[in-house]
């Protein structure tokens, strides 16, 4: 599959098939490839699937069209997929819940002190994206709280180790696993770790042209 034109199509309901994906889809562009990873024993998908389109203004057009389309009764989330250089799966939302919460900051925590602090761990090379500070709207200022997003659920599980309770300028920082969007728990759960799991299992290798398995 091309890196470039590769989509990335999640929360399926148990009755979505190829085909119902290809009908969906090919009314927008022409499909290359579409792969729906599956359970070796159950044979049931896992919920997301990866679809290669003909170019990357029509991935663009598929993605603002068709992202919070309700099939099944369930919203599907359509966005550009990509593999980085140790070919683990991410996407720009993250979906996969490799994602931190920093509280209880000292106002004088920013992103460029996280990303230093990275460094200092060895993770920075892990980051998935740079850190979050959230901030007043009006004023700019720390809220005193951020967001840290990883390439895997391992290096996590280090940050967590290595930086919860300890002190930031005189603060105890909480570092655990943020809250999912639907309000539902917290990332880092077994089945966020088993869908990681899955999808570097069964995801097409982009830059050896291999596959672990083909469905």
């Amino acid at each position: 599959m091309n890196n470039d034109i590769t989509l990335y199509v999640g929360n399926l309901a148990p009755e979505v098939d190829e085909k119902i994906i290809y009908e969906l889809l090919v009314q927008i562009a022409p499909i290359r490839k579409l792969k729906l990873p599956k359970d070796r024993v159950l044979r049931k998908h896992l919920g997301y699937c990866f679809v290669e389109l003909d170019n990357p203004t029509s991935c663009e057009y598929a993605e603002k069209l068709l992202n919070g389309l309700y099939i099944y009764n369930r919203p599907i989330k359509v966005k550009r997929s990509i593999v980085d250089k140790q070919n683990k799966l991410i996407t720009e939302d993250n979906v996969l819940g490799t994602k931190l919460f920093l509280g209880n900051l000292d106002r004088l925590v920013d992103e460029k002190y996280l990303v230093g602090l990275m460094k200092n761990y060895g993770v920075h090379d892990q980051l998935l994206k740079p850190p979050e500070i959230k901030r007043d709207i009006h004023t700019g200022e720390s809220m005193g709280y951020g967001i840290l997003n990883f390439r895997d659920f391992e290096t996590c599980d280090l940050v967590i180790k290595k930086l919860n309770g300890q002190f930031l300028m005189n603060k105890k920082v909480k570092v655990e696993y943020a809250k999912k969007s639907n309000g539902k728990g917290y990332h880092g759960d077994k089945s966020e770790r088993l869908l990681a799991s899955k999808a570097e299992e069964n995801y097409y290798h982009i830059r050896t042209g291999t596959s672990k398995k083909i469905l």
